[in-house]
Order: C-alpha cells, then sequence, then structure tokens
C-alpha cells in the first residue's frame, strides 16, 4: 500500500491494477476525466486506479515522493532501457500490479489506514506494503487482521529511530523489515529488536522520483518495499501459496550476513534469528526457488498388462530424459509424459518411473503385477501350534502396498464368524474332547486389479486344553465387572520372544454366537485391564485377548 504517481516507466505494460467495476478515464493519465459515477457502488466516485483517503478523490498523486520511490522498487519496469527495475517489474513484459491509496501527504493518517487495508483487501490484493509508523489503534490492529483472514501478506517497514521496532510493524501479524547498509550490517538508524522479522538495502537505495526523475534515499521505507516485491515474485511462480507459506519461505531462506548470532530462539519457527537482524537478509533468489512447485509423477501406482499406462511429470524443468526399472518397457514418451507396459505381470515385483531433469530426478514408485505372497498372518498363539475348543481366535494378514484390495481365507477346523473379504477374521474352532485333536489351518491370499497372489498358510490343532494361559481373567464368574491381566511371565517368554503379550493389548468379549459385544484397547505397556460387564445378560461369553502375534481366548460367566 503506497502513495504513488500514476505510471511508473514510459512503456506499454500497465502495472496499476485498475478496477474493472469502474467505468475508463477519458484520460488515463487524468483522474477528473472519468464519468463522475459511483459504478461499482462501492462509495468510491471513479476509483479506477486507486484511492486519496487524505483529500477523498481518485487521484492519488501528491507533492509527496516518498510513495513514488517506494513503488518504483516494487513495480519500475525491467529490462525496458529506461531508469530503474523494479525487483517485481516483470522481464521486459507485465510485472506485478499496484493499488495505489494515499493515507496521507507530509505524513500517514492513522485514521485512514484501516479503510485502506480493509479496501485493499476487498479489491483482492495478495500483498500490502506500508512504508509508515502510526501510533498503535486497535481499528489497524483488526484490519491487519482481516488481511491475514483472507490470506492477504502484511509487509511494514520497522522504522528509522534505531530503538525498538515501531508500530503497525511491531503487529505480529506483519512482516517487520528492517535496513542494512552497504556491508551488510544493520543500518544505524534501522530499529531492531524482538518485533524485527528480516532486513534489506537500505542505504542508497535509488528509485523512481516525481517528475519523471529518479532520486537515492535512505530508510526501512525503501527496504520494506523489496521484500514485499520478492512475496509478489514468490506468488507469481506458485499463487496457490498461502501468506503464512510464503512468510515461512522468506524467513527461512534469509542468508545470515553480518557475523551476527543468529541464534535459536523460542517462537522462531524458521529458523535461526538475531534482534538486529531478524532472520536475515532476503534473498530473492532463494526464495522464488524455493516457492517454485517440485516437479511431480502422477498415475497409477499398479501396472498391468492391459491398459497401457501413463505417467504425467507436472512443473517440469528444462528437457526431461525418462528411466524405468528393467520389469518395464517404454512405449511412448514426451517431456511431460511416458506410456509403459510390464515385462511380465505374472510374477510382480517393485518398480519406477523417473524423470531426469537438470539438477532433478524424480521417481515414481510402482508395483508390476499380481502381489507378492503375504508377509505374515497374525493371531496365531501357544507357539501357533495349539488352539482351544469352541473357541474364538482373530487372524489378520498383512500385505505390502502392492494395490492389494482383496483378501480371500481358507480355514481347516473351524468356522469363519466374520469378516471374510476383508484383512481380519474372527473364527471360532471345531468342538474336540478328551484327548482328540483336530487339524486347524488358516490360509490368507490377497489380490489387486492384476490377479491373486499364493496362499500364506499357518497351521495348528485344535485339542481340549491349550497349554500354560498367558493371561489370567477374573472374577469369573462375574457379575459387575471383570479383570483381563498379564499372568504367567514364564509363559510370555516361551511363547513370544520379543514380549509382545508383556501388555494385554486389546480385549473383545463375544456371545457364544460369535457377536461382538464389548471392545477395549490398553496402552502399549499396560498389564491389566478391567472392563464393565454389568449391561451383559447372564450367560457364557467368550474373552478375546489380542496382543501383536498372540492371541487367547476364556471362557466367561456373567452371573
Amino acid at each position: 500500500m503506497t502513495k504513488r504517481l500514476i505510471g511508473l516507466g514510459n512503456d506499454n505494460y500497465q502495472n496499476i491494477l485498475l478496477n474493472s467495476g469502474e467505468d475508463i478515464w477519458n484520460d488515463p493519465n487524468d483522474p477528473s476525466t472519468g464519468n463522475g459515477i459511483d459504478d461499482d457502488n462501492n462509495g468510491l466516485i471513479d476509483d479506477w486506479k486507486g484511492w486519496n483517503y487524505a483529500n477523498n478523490s481518485n487521484d492519488v498523486r501528491t507533492p509527496n515522493a516518498h510513495g513514488t520511490l517506494v513503488a518504483g522498487i516494487v513495480s519500475a519496469k525491467s529490462n525496458n532501457s529506461i531508469g530503474i527495475s523494479g525487483l517485481a517489474g516483470g522481464n521486459n513484459a507485465d510485472g506485478v500490479n499496484i493499488l495505489p491509496y494515499c493515507i496521507g501527504v507530509n505524513a500517514p493518517i492513522g485514521a485512514l489506514i484501516d479503510d485502506a487495508i480493509i479496501d485493499a483487501v476487498d479489491n483482492g490484493a495478495r500483498v500490502i506494503q506500508m512504508s509508515l509508523n502510526v501510533p498503535p489503534s486497535s481499528a489497524i490492529d483488526i484490519s491487519i487482521q482481516y488481511a491475514i483472514d483472507n490470506n492477504v501478506i502484511v509487509i511494514c517497514a520497522s522504522g528509522n529511530a534505531g530503538t525498538a521496532v515501531q508500530y503497525p510493524a511491531s503487529n505480529n501479524n506483519v512482516i517487520s523489515v528492517g535496513g542494512t547498509d552497504q556491508n551488510d550490517l544493520r543500518a544505524n538508524f534501522s530499529n531492531f529488536g524482538n518485533n524485527l522479522d528480516i532486513v534489506a538495502p537500505g542505504v542508497g537505495i535509488r528509485s523512481t522520483n516525481l517528475m519523471n526523475t529518479y532520486a537515492t534515499q535512505d530508510g526501512t521505507s525503501f527496504a520494506a518495499p523489496q521484500v514485499s516485491a520478492v512475496a509478489a515474485l514468490i506468488l507469481s511462480v506458485n499463487p496457490n501459496l498461502t501468506a503464512q507459506q510464503v512468510r515461512n519461505i522468506i524467513e527461512s531462506t534469509a542468508q545470515k550476513v553480518g557475523g551476527y548470532a543468529y541464534t535459536n530462539t523460542s517462537g522462531r519457527p524458521n529458523g535461526t534469528w538475531d534482534d538486529e537482524m531478524g532472520y536475515g537478509l532476503v534473498d530473492a533468489f532463494a526464495a522464488v526457488q524455493a516457492a517454485m512447485p517440485q516437479p511431480v509423477i502422477t498415475g497409477a501406482s499398479l501396472v498391468c498388462t492391459s491398459p497401457n499406462q501413463t505417467y504425467t511429470l507436472t512443473n517440469a524443468v528444462g528437457s526431461v530424459t525418462w528411466q524405468v526399472s528393467n520389469n518395464l518397457q517404454i512405449i511412448s514418451s514426451s517431456n511431460t509424459n511416458i506410456t509403459v507396459s510390464p515385462i511380465s505381470v505374472y510374477s510382480g515385483g517393485a518398480g519406477f518411473v523417473k524423470a531426469i531433469m537438470a539438477g532433478t530426478t524424480v521417481q515414481k514408485d510402482v508395483w508390476i503385477g499380481i502381489p507378492s505372497v503375504p508377509s505374515s498372518i497374525l493371531g496365531f498363539c501357544c507357539n501357533g501350534k495349539e488352539f482351544g475348543s469352541e473357541s474364538i481366535y482373530e487372524f489378520t494378514v498383512r500385505a505390502n502396498n502392492q494395490g492389494v484390495n482383496q483378501f480371500n481365507w481358507l480355514v481347516a477346523g473351524g468356522t469363519i464368524l466374520e469378516g471374510q473379504g476383508t484383512n481380519t477374521i474372527i473364527v471360532k474352532t471345531a468342538k474336540v474332547t478328551g484327548s482328540n485333536k483336530v487339524y486347524f489351518d488358516v490360509s490368507a491370499r490377497v489380490g489387486n486389479s492384476c490377479g491373486w497372489s499364493s496362499y500364506l498358510w499357518r497351521s495348528g490343532y485344535v485339542t481340549s486344553g491349550v497349554g500354560p494361559a498367558i493371561f489370567s481373567v477374573y472374577p469369573n464368574p462375574a457379575d459387575n465387572e471383570v479383570t483381563i491381566s498379564v499372568a504367567d511371565i514364564q509363559a510370555i517368554s516361551e511363547t513370544d520372544a520379543t514380549n509382545e503379550a508383556i501388555s494385554v493389548g486389546e480385549v473383545k468379549i463375544y456371545d457364544f454366537f460369535g457377536s461382538v459385544k464389548k471392545v477395549k484397547k490398553t496402552n502399549s505397556d499396560q498389564k491389566s485391564i478391567t472392563i464393565n460387564v454389568s449391561d451383559l445378560q447372564k450367560g457364557t461369553y467368550l474373552i478375546l485377548i489380542n496382543r501383536g502375534t498372540i492371541t487367547e481366548s476364556h471362557k466367561l460367566i456373567i452371573e
């Protein structure tokens, strides 16, 4: 937000943001040639090129060159062989657009600033530049918060008294900018302290002046627009960034110049900081590089025989060379796209598609063909060999990220109560009496769009007893509550060398028809858990205790 003359540079590029809701002036350089009508009904007549709040007119031109100097630093056209180049003036092309406001002539008028900020936000500004200081104001604070809430960046000069940062730069929502000299040291006039965020050159700054001339000035007023211009450049390469992201980039890419301490300070999220230099000297190149969207390869993570898969590279940098893993073949490619097919879909295997650019390599990992055999089935207990008669167990299959979206289970010596088609099933074992035993087998395979893997199987026996219990359940019978706790540490060490069962894990209570009635989980080191069962009807239930690779079931009587 600046005070300035209409027009910078004698060229054909428009750097003033034009209000499309207002009628065009008959003479584009004469504010008095408007139609005299408030065409957009915003209360400001003929505000085609900003507004003068000090004089309540559409003529933002004043005899004070301060705003013109500030505006030139931001937006004077580049490479047009005229005068100076603004940081965001465009490379002999359209650069940043400025929406000029006059909020005072010889000095800023604090009572006008909040209206100008709100109007700038409402007119689509992405960056608000203020090279001024005024006494603190709740109205200005509210307007700054309005800007932040609408994703607008607010940047302000820290002041030139060589003391603490002045207002409104001291507002925490504002990026406060100090000034440096030619030796990358804090300029002796530059305000500093806890509210300082960053610095930019503030001594001997050349810019546009009144009457088509140029002038050289010192001050943080001329450092701040350099940071505003960098914010505009960041948004020019990545307009989707939020105001906070832009601020983070500016602060985190700053140069640590001048030999200052730059120590980490509590509440400073973007790196080391110093009270005289903030995060350091603004670095336009590093900031723009950090803001540029990174190249990304998009496309399917699974490749089957048909159809061929096409991958797209976004945000490519220069010429692209494509590479693929040896289980893929390239059908066609361009600078931004590649189409591939697998050498063989039936063996299955990991692969990749890679784009190589100048200084950058981007890779997308893919899976080719059917899934591999699942890595494990969890839920076996007691050395995975013995299961209790008419007991309930939970089994989960682990599969790698290979486009798996289908599960198939086979069970011998038991019945699947629920979960077929998912990665977890509940099984009730067969009834066994006396010294008899029944062969027990759980097998699982996984599938993706290319087909099915082979089965992974785990086997054991169903007997009338399952060996030493790892967990105890008491009281049993129970009426109001029941406690499950680790009972036999020796049994744990014999059962699971990793001691996964040292805590209770997850407990489920089933009725004898296989319906889940209670579920409760414990912390990783919790050795007991108490469950309220007063709301369960009297009868016989099964408790399933599941801890990692170990499950154990107990019969529970509710009286």
